[in-house]
């Protein structure tokens, strides 16, 4: 579908089932800016690959997902008691922990549930 020339800023006014997979990762900055709703995306264009769209902080908070992260089920949302507790280091969460970095809240292959630290 090419370059979005004219990328809603209004997640009033986008018909998310008009955007497919090759739409939304030519999609520019301001696209990248949606809120919750918008960032809920079908899996097709959650499916974004590495050559068609780097993934920035403003668009889902994270340094980077490999293809099976890049769609969470509930349960990955929600995560599991283990990570909710936390240990102390993690409780008193830095800058590092809250950005989700490799050391505290990386997730595993299943994406389901956090590895231990």
């Amino acid at each position: 579908m090419g370059i979005i020339s004219n990328c809603p800023t209004s997640v009033d006014i986008i018909d998310l089932g008009t955007f497919d997979d090759e739409a939304c990762c030519d999609c520019d900055e301001t696209c990248h800016g949606f809120d919750e709703t918008c960032h809920g995306f079908d899996e097709t264009c959650h499916g974004f690959d590495e050559s068609g769209n780097e993934f920035d902080e403003t668009f889902n908070g994270f340094d980077e997902f490999d293809e099976t992260c890049n769609e969470f089920d509930e349960t990955c949302n929600e995560f599991d008691e283990t990570c909710n507790e936390f240990d102390e280091t993690c409780n008193e969460f830095d800058e590092s922990c809250n950005e989700f970095d490799e050391t505290c809240h990386v997730f595993d292959e299943t994406c389901h549930e956090f590895n231990e630290i």
